[in-house]
């Protein structure tokens, strides 16, 4: 089964991890972290932390980690360098949930987010075909941290 959690930036700028918990007015978000949860006992969990984050850096873990094992979530600026130069290719993916599944937005189509013919891959099929080439599947950075990267 794979493993679902989030991520969000604190009003500190520190990236906290955990399941997303809204104050009853749904004013303020915050990642909470559990230590040792025991289903059979939910009602009484351990609390680890809970920090409030700013609510557009939330993002979902994908379930998938790059080739140098770092998560992958929502929001990820995905790139792939030549595992033989060291060289960092030019494309760039920006990992986005729709409809039900994980995409690849390519940041250097004309319109990054236009979701035309072809501009999405599956994120699981993509990390595959880089795998049969000199190629290494990583994460860059994320749209949050560096919005930059998001130009063509």
């Amino acid at each position: 089964m794979r493993e679902i959690k989030f991520r969000g930036k604190t009003f500190d700028g520190e990236w906290v991890y955990g399941t997303v918990a809204y104050s009853i007015n749904n004013r303020n978000i915050r990642i909470v972290k559990y230590l040792d949860i025991d289903y059979r006992r939910w009602e009484n969990p351990v609390l680890h932390y809970s920090a409030e984050v700013k609510p557009e850096t939330i993002g979902q873990y994908t379930g998938l980690k790059d080739k140098n094992g770092k998560e992958i979530y929502e929001g990820d600026i995905i790139g792939y360098k030549n595992s033989k130069t060291g060289e960092i290719a030019k494309n760039r993916f920006v990992v986005e949930f729709i409809k039900d599944r994980w995409y690849l937005i390519d940041i250097n189509q004309k319109s990054p987010f236009n979701r035309g013919n072809g501009l999405y891959s599956d994120l699981k099929d993509l990390s595959e075909d880089f795998e049969s080439c000199d190629y290494t599947f990583c994460v860059i950075s994320n749209k949050h941290d560096k919005p930059e990267l998001l130009k063509p």
